[in-house]
């Protein structure tokens, strides 16, 4: 079982209605009415957001991040075709290519007189993230520099490309027929949403089965529904969740800044975020964080307790020479004082505080204060047009203007 890896199952799906076109793009036309997704417009922007934040979580918690090609064409979408592509050159990515996709045929009676309608539930062939990310590139950037690479780059990706398997809808289906006892045969529009949501619940399940991994994100709709559906026969549900959440949690009570929020103001580039992600001290976490054996408990406590490897150095640099000025203390006393300090900090062992406090939050916080300097920095050159390095800065901080907002 993988515990380093994760599998991204919380990306919603877009309402749609469905058209048939030919091999030049023109419409066909069609007798039947389909559609598929179950989340409409106004709160997809919201549902999305939520799950790449989720994603730049996991980059730093996880060491490879599964996602089906149809959700990492809407990262695309969200992050860019340049981001997106950086995150597919360092690997971190694994694309899990989908063959079916379900949608809803709307059968109307001819009849005018009876009024009625039937509701279907069908697999639909999907040609993949792949086909449409390389047909349709101009839906996701008007600049072709990137498109031959990222192209390539989620070609590279995709894992187990080759290994069709047509019976998986009708393996998803029956597992919703027998767990939710539903009529297939007299479907109503309400219940057509309801199906296509528990499949993508069903399917990512079946998913993460599949590749072997024990660690799921999803939705909490999706999480509520296999705890109470599947614990008993698919097996324990896995604490992916609880785990980001907490990591989330202890990081606002630390005041470490939300390094997903800097990307969206500007505050911070992905390459810097996976440069922190690739940091000694940022694996020596991750492997920490994923091992099984470490419960929600031992995270809460490791990551709000107090390390103090940066405050018990302090406090020695004013012990030492108090203690060698009042007690007259040999300098070798102090020195030894010092050695084995250092000493029981190695024995004591790594502490994931090193990683969330001393590298994570460090540099985070470094580069907010950076870019709001910056960002004063315009506006104080906006205001003051003429003014030299020399001059004291507006911002009444006391320094001249060269050695506080003026430094670029």
């Amino acid at each position: 079982m993988n515990h380093n890896h994760v599998l991204l199952s919380n990306f919603p799906s877009l309402l749609g209605t469905l058209r048939s076109i030919d091999k030049n793009g023109k419409d066909v036309q069609q007798e039947e009415y389909r559609y598929s997704g179950f989340v409409k417009g106004d709160e997809y922007r919201i549902l999305i957001e939520n799950s790449i934040e989720k994603l730049f979580l996991s980059l730093m918690l996880y060491d490879d991040i599964y996602i089906n090609d149809e959700d990492f064409l809407k990262v695309v979408s969200f992050i860019g075709v340049e981001n997106s592509t950086k995150l597919l050159e360092r690997k971190l990515i694994k694309i899990i290519p989908r063959f079916q996709n379900p949608n809803v045929i709307v059968h109307r009676s001819k009849n005018l007189l009876l009024n009625k309608t039937r509701y279907e539930v069908e697999p639909l062939m999907y040609l993949g993230g792949l086909h449409d990310l390389d047909r349709n590139y101009k839906k996701y950037s008007v600049n072709e520099s990137h498109r031959s690479k990222i192209v390539q780059y989620f070609d590279n990706a995709l894992i187990n490309k080759d290994e069709r398997d047509d019976s998986i809808f009708l393996k998803n289906i029956e597992i919703i027929k027998n767990e939710e006892k539903i009529d297939f045969n007299n479907l109503d529009y309400k219940t057509t949403f309801e199906i296509l949501r528990l499949y993508e619940i069903v399917d990512s399940l079946q998913m993460q089965n599949r590749h072997n991994l024990s660690n799921s994100i999803m939705d909490d709709y999706a999480k509520d529904y296999l705890a109470s559906k599947f614990i008993s026969t698919i097996g324990k549900i896995n604490k992916g969740n609880e785990k980001v959440e907490l990591f989330e949690m202890v990081s606002e009570n630390k005041r470490i800044p939300n390094f997903y929020q800097m990307f969206k103001k500007g505050s911070i580039e992905i390459d810097q975020i996976l440069d922190i992600r690739e940091s000694f001290n940022s694996k020596l976490f991750r492997n920490w964080f994923a091992n099984p054996d470490v419960s929600e408990q031992d995270i809460y406590y490791e990551l709000l307790k107090e390390h103090g490897l940066s405050s018990k150095i302090n406090l020695l640099k004013w012990i030492v020479p108090t203690i060698i000025g009042i007690l007259n203390t040999p300098l070798g006393v102090a020195a030894s004082i010092v050695e084995n300090f250092f000493i029981s900090k190695i024995l004591q062992g790594w502490n994931p505080n090193l990683f969330l406090d001393d590298v994570l939050g460090k540099k985070l916080t470094q580069l907010e204060n950076n870019f709001k300097v910056q960002e004063e920095r315009k506006i104080i050159l906006e205001r003051y047009k003429g003014i030299q390095r020399n001059e004291p800065c507006p911002c009444q901080s006391g320094k001249k203007f060269k050695k506080c907002h003026g430094i670029n």
